[in-house]
């Protein structure tokens, strides 16, 4: 995958949990984002997102 994609990824899920109607869809999309951010953080370390299944 694209880092630039795993970011607009990361950015949609925090603007979903930002303007999620109820709780449970909130930290749904919290957690997404949070997994993003491994990603990212992850390809950070690495340099790239080539491991990531």
């Amino acid at each position: 995958m694209d880092l630039n994609y795993i970011y607009q990824r990361y950015f949609i899920s925090l603007r979903m949990s930002d303007n999620a109607a109820c709780s449970n869809s909130r930290i749904a999309h919290r957690k997404l984002a949070e997994g993003y951010a491994a990603r990212i953080a992850d390809a950070k370390v690495n340099g790239t997102l080539a491991a990531i299944r």
